[in-house]
């Protein structure tokens, strides 16, 4: 999940301490091959979009 909890200098430094400055993308590089889909942090703002899709009448299907 993308957010300032995973996303940040401390993280950063944890996957890249062998980097001077490392940045959200060495961080994203080094976290990607602890996973076994290699994808990205998700944004916050994807997941509440889909469950807003479940919740609601686009999300029920044919299923009453």
């Amino acid at each position: 999940m993308a957010t300032e909890m995973v996303l940040n200098d401390a993280a950063y430094k944890l996957f890249g301490p062998d980097l001077e400055e490392p940045t959200r993308d060495d961080f994203v590089r080094a976290a990607g091959t602890l996973n076994a889909l290699p994808l990205p942090p998700t944004e916050s703002s994807d997941i509440s979009a889909e469950v807003l899709h479940l919740v609601g009448n686009s999300g029920r299907g044919r299923h009453r």
